[in-house]
């Protein structure tokens, strides 16, 4: 078993020569999710295993917590749920949430994919 770590761009490996690949709470940081999920799928086989993780918009902290004036302890509770252009300009990285992922999904990978929220 190899690991391979890039940075959501083009994968340095052969098309379908992984049996897994793997991608936990990444899209949500790199340039162009359609580019870094179109390059796990090339390089999965036919039969392999994709599995991927994004932060849930509705989880009741912001996981990356949050830019606000006087407040130390970024952690703050149900930033996520306020209005995206509020969001947005607080949080410290916006995250993908599900719709946005289902797109990426739909848009990069075949019929063999299934996308489980």
């Amino acid at each position: 078993m190899r690991g391979l770590l890039t940075a959501g761009g083009e994968i340095p490996l052969a098309d379908g020569c992984a049996d897994v690949v793997t991608s936990f709470t990444v899209l949500e940081h790199v340039a162009d999710e359609r580019i870094a999920l179109s390059e796990m799928c090339r390089v999965l086989r036919p039969d392999g295993l994709l599995v991927v993780t994004v932060p849930n918009r509705w989880w009741l902290f912001e996981t990356h917590g949050c830019d606000l004036p006087l407040l130390t302890w970024n952690r703050v509770p149900l930033v996520s749920w306020w209005p995206k252009r509020l969001h947005d300009r607080w949080a410290v990285r916006a995250s993908t949430g599900s719709g946005r992922s289902r797109r990426c999904f739909g848009s990069a990978a075949s019929s063999r994919y299934s996308v489980v929220a």
